[in-house]
């Protein structure tokens, strides 16, 4: 029983090196803007949610309605495709499946289940379940011809008995992908396209990768994000819309929920905007 156990543990980790191996072989991953399961676009904003979630392991997602990298499937095959199982009637249930341009399947989620009676929570839920998959792969974009000869003495400190029976014949070598730095965590949208829903997004272009903390945070769950062209604007970690910087100390807010004024306030930043004409106020604090 228990080199069974064994056996099935290195089973297992075996094929979780082998996914994560031929995930490093894509630069990129596409998240359709409607799935099947979606009466419209990103109902539920539910695909903004699924690009962030990328994003926040370190992968370049877009959703396939945005301004698109110009490399992507040029001259070789360095995108995959999100592809996504829905099912349930009481829960939500979700797996997620990255499949290469050859339609094969690259990556296979864990079943992701939401069980909140309200629709949206339920898919937010049953989204963040079937991330959880990624958490352990160790993502590392690898150039197809990024790779490097190590001699035996390197190989054989690897410590895999398979390397070391290779090293300790002369002359063998072994290619070892060379790593990539790390693209910063939790960066999101790198730009924002025209696009059905939210409206906010129209005529939008933030060229600039944002950085890697919120900068603001209110005490009412909205955070602000630095970019090019000013922040992104979160509401509880789910992106809402975008605020522009005009002038020196001048911004203007566009959101799904609000649009407004906001300028800097000695640490703080203030927003501004008008809710059943009554003006409403956020205070955000610096994120130290």
């Amino acid at each position: 029983m228990k080199y069974l156990f064994t056996f099935l543990f290195f089973i297992i980790t075996f094929f979780a090196v082998a996914q994560n191996q031929d995930l490093n072989d894509y630069k990129y991953i596409v998240v359709e803007n409607q799935y099947d399961f979606q009466s419209e676009a990103n109902e539920y904003r539910l695909n903004e949610l699924i690009v962030f979630e990328f994003k926040k392991r370190n992968f370049n997602a877009f959703r396939n309605t945005e301004i698109l990298p110009e490399d992507r499937n040029r001259g070789v095959c360095n995108a995959l495709q999100l592809k996504i199982d829905e099912s349930g009637s009481f829960t939500r249930s979700l797996i997620f499946k990255l499949v290469n341009c050859a339609g094969e399947t690259v990556f296979t989620s864990k079943k992701g289940v939401g069980r909140t009676k309200s629709n949206d929570k339920a898919y937010y839920e049953a989204v963040r379940d079937a991330m959880t998959s990624f958490d352990a792969v160790d993502y590392r974009y690898v150039k197809p011809n990024d790779i490097k000869i190590l001699p035996n003495s390197e190989v054989a400190a690897i410590g895999i008995a398979s390397v070391q029976t290779m090293s300790s014949q002369p002359g063998n070598v072994v290619k070892e992908t060379e790593e990539v730095k790390k693209p910063t965590q939790n960066s999101l949208i790198t730009k924002i396209a025209p696009d059905e829903s939210p409206k906010f997004e129209k005529n939008v272009i933030d060229d600039a990768a944002p950085s890697s903390e919120y900068e603001f945070t209110s005490k009412e769950g909205f955070a602000l994000m630095k970019s090019a062209k000013g922040f992104l604007i979160f509401d509880n970690n789910l992106p809402i819309g975008v605020v522009l910087k005009k002038s020196n100390n001048a911004y203007l807010v566009h959101t799904s929920v609000f649009a407004g004024v906001g300028y800097r306030n000695g640490d703080k930043f203030i927003i501004e905007y008008i809710n059943n004409k009554e003006e409403q106020i956020i205070e955000f604090v610096n994120v130290p």
